[in-house]
């Protein structure tokens, strides 16, 4: 089994692993994707980390990846197989830069922060709209 650097670390629920061998990793993520476990977070000390979560069915899981500090959090399009999974997984605590070959990632919050931006834009627009109304009639 492949370890990865010492600033790699592994939480699941109650579990805290520091430098987690493939096999930990591997046991984790598949407790993950049976619903058994809560999310797995597999952390780089840059501020990186791969994120794991129950899908809709067991042997499913939706993943995100958080790029680190100012660089943005994306999540894989559509629920992940576990043999997906786990490959990306290995690769990515074998420090392999590739590790997300041919999985499509998304932002993830731009949207809604966009959302906001546009709602409150719009309530401004509004509220000056009727007061230009209220003072034409006047």
């Amino acid at each position: 089994m492949r370890n990865f650097h010492p600033s790699c670390r592994l939480t699941c629920g109650e579990v805290e692993l520091t430098n987690p061998t493939e096999g930990e990793m591997l046991t984790q993520l598949r407790a993950t994707a049976g619903s058994a476990s809560p999310a797995l977070l597999l952390e780089r000390g840059s501020g990186e980390n791969l994120q794991a979560v129950a899908g809709s069915e067991p042997g499913l899981l939706r993943l995100s990846k958080d790029k680190g500090p100012g660089r943005g959090v994306f999540a894989a399009r559509g629920e992940v197989p576990l043999p997906v999974a786990e490959r990306v997984f290995a690769a990515y605590l074998a420090g392999d830069a590739d590790f997300d070959r041919g999985l499509k990632w998304q932002p993830v919050g731009w949207s809604q922060f966009a959302k906001a931006v546009l709602w409150a834009a719009l309530v401004v627009a509004a509220a000056l709209l009727a007061l230009a109304m209220a003072l034409s009639a006047a």
